[in-house]
């Protein structure tokens, strides 16, 4: 049984563009490729590039408040951190 919900807490739009215009000053020159599991490259399965962002940058904060109301009102889990305390920020062509 798959677990679905629903969140209308949304982030403004004119903070989205702030996001996206930091996201890609600050970390789009870091992109590559994104793999398979085993470090392969297969891009009709996954054609992509990445970046990771670590949860100290301060768009962590942020997420992670969305992130933590959506799990507290729906899911419940003990959470205390992003795995892997980063965020794959990802572009896909198209």
């Amino acid at each position: 049984m798959t677990k679905s919900f629903c969140h209308h807490a949304t982030i403004p739009s004119d903070m989205m563009d702030i996001i996206e215009a930091d996201l890609s000053k600050t970390f789009d020159q870091q992109m590559a490729t994104s793999k398979l599991m085993g470090d392969q490259t297969v891009l009709d399965k996954r054609n992509s590039k990445n970046a990771w962002v670590p949860t100290t940058y301060w768009l962590g904060g942020l997420i992670w408040h969305y992130f933590k109301q959506a799990n507290d009102e729906f899911f419940h889990y003990d959470l205390d951190q992003i795995d892997g305390e980063s965020m794959q920020y990802t572009h896909s062509p198209g």
